[in-house]
């Protein structure tokens, strides 16, 4: 059994808090992508988290790998997720 890293997330104010997959498969639902979609991305991203050393990332980091896999699975969602954080 592989073992679970506890991460954290260094937000963009510099304040951390643990890593929180519901956050993103909210978003991509929100965006308008499927369950299924959300599902997905967040396994992606949570696996490409577990290796960064340290157990750190940022929030960018976490933005950035979540519209590269909308952008595969659904363009249009993936559009509106950049829109809405663009616009913050």
């Amino acid at each position: 059994m592989d073992e679970v890293i506890a991460l954290t997330v260094e937000k963009r104010d510099g304040t951390t808090e643990p890593f929180d997959r519901t956050k993103i498969e909210a978003s991509v639902t929100s965006a308008g992508g499927t369950a299924e979609q959300a599902e997905q991305v967040a396994d992606h991203v949570e696996s490409w988290a577990q290796t960064v050393e340290a157990g750190s990332v940022k929030a960018l980091d976490i933005w950035n790998m979540v519209i590269e896999q909308m952008r595969m699975l659904n363009p249009a969602a993936a559009e509106t997720f950049e829109s809405y954080r663009l616009s913050k």
